[in-house]
């Protein structure tokens, strides 16, 4: 990790690239480690100089490698965009889901909707909603 940051610093893409990829599929570090590692390697790509010189190789095997990492961290949007841009188009839904899905829960249980909604049907839920917003 301290390699590819180092070539990256340097302006030298091409081998930073490599050796985060080689990190990655390499490394025995603590998940929290290999987050803070995929961080910076995110961080890097952010560099035009960076971003303009990956191929479509380097994308599809390091943007899936930095995916999984996000996905620890339940980065899960970052993740589906790194599987999509890696090439792993039904992992990018699978992960895209699995965000949603989590943004759904917390604004239900945020406006606390989920405790009051009797019906187990989509239409008993929606007669439930109908009847709280009559006056």
């Amino acid at each position: 990790m301290f390699a590819a940051s180092a070539y990256s610093r340097a302006g030298n893409p091409v081998q930073a690239l490599q050796m985060f990829a080689n990190y990655f599929k390499t490394t025995c570090y603590a998940m929290e480690i290999q987050i803070r590692a995929a961080n910076e390697c995110y961080n890097a790509l952010q560099n035009p100089q960076i971003s303009a010189t990956i191929t479509e190789a380097q994308r599809h095997e390091l943007f899936p490698l930095l995916a999984e990492r996000f996905e620890r961290a339940n980065h899960h949007e970052l993740a589906a965009q790194l599987f999509r841009g890696g090439g792993d188009l039904v992992r990018a839904g699978e992960t895209f889901i699995i965000a949603r899905g989590a943004t759904m829960l917390l604004r239900t249980a945020s406006s606390q909707l989920m405790p009051t909604i009797t019906g187990s049907s989509v239409r008993n839920c929606q007669i439930e909603l109908a009847n709280r917003n009559s006056p």
